[in-house]
C-alpha cells in the first residue's frame, strides 16, 4: 500500500501499516457470523455438521483465494505504473502509482474470514486429539505453528530473493504479484 493512492478525501491519507487491521477486524466480526450462520446452513444444506477438517480446508481455500486476489490486485497495480511511465529505470524510486490503496481491502478481508475458519479450529483440533494430560498446551502448540511460520516466511523470502528478481529494494521493479501467486499454489 505504500506505493498505492492511499487519500480518503482531500485531508485524510491512510498510514500504511493500518491496513493490516483490515483482515483483523474482518476476522474478528466473522468468528460470531459463522458459528451463528455459516454453519448452522450448511448443516441445512448438507443434512450435516462440517467436522473440524473442513473448517479448516475451508479457511485453507479462502487463504489461497485471498493471495491470488492480492496477486490481482499487484498486476494491475503494475499495469497502471507502466501505463503512466512510472516504469523508467532509475527515476521513480518508490513513485506512488495513480491505484487506490482500498483495491487491498477486498483481499485482505478474504484473509481475514479464511483465518476466522482456521484458527479457532485449529486449536479444537489440538484440544480434542491430544490426550488429557496434553490438552492444555493445544494453543500452546498452534502459536508455535504461527511462530515456526514467520521462520519459514523468512526463508522463503530469501529464497525467492536468490533464485529470482521478483523481490527488490524498490517494489516498483518487482515482480511481487508473482510471489503471491507463488504463494497461492
Amino acid at each position: 500500500s505504500l506505493t498505492m493512492d492511499r487519500s480518503l478525501g482531500p485531508n485524510f491519507k491512510i498510514p500504511a501499516a493500518s491496513f493490516q487491521v483490515f483482515s483483523n477486524i474482518s476476522m474478528a466480526i466473522s468468528l460470531p457470523l459463522i458459528d451463528r450462520f455459516s454453519y448452522p446452513v450448511s448443516r441445512l444444506l448438507t443434512r450435516r455438521q462440517l467436522t473440524l477438517l473442513h473448517k479448516i480446508g475451508l479457511g485453507h481455500v479462502l487463504a489461497i483465494v485471498g493471495l491470488a486476489a492480492m496477486a490481482c490486485v499487484e498486476a494491475r497495480r503494475l499495469q497502471v505504473k507502466h501505463q503512466h511511465g512510472l516504469a523508467i529505470a532509475g527515476d521513480h524510486l518508490d513513485a506512488v502509482v495513480p491505484i487506490s490503496a482500498l483495491w487491498l481491502v477486498l483481499p485482505l478481508v478474504i484473509l481475514g474470514v479464511g483465518s476466522a475458519f482456521y484458527l479457532p479450529e485449529q486449536v479444537n483440533l489440538y484440544y480434542q486429539e491430544f490426550p488429557a494430560s496434553l490438552k492444555n498446551v493445544g494453543t500452546s502448540v498452534c502459536l508455535l505453528a504461527v511462530g515456526i511460520g514467520y521462520y519459514l516466511s523468512t526463508t522463503v523470502v530469501h529464497a525467492v530473493q536468490k533464485a529470482t528478481p521478483w523481490l527488490t529494494d524498490d517494489i516498483n521493479r518487482g515482480r511481487v504479484d508473482k510471489v503471491y501467486w507463488m504463494l497461492a499454489g
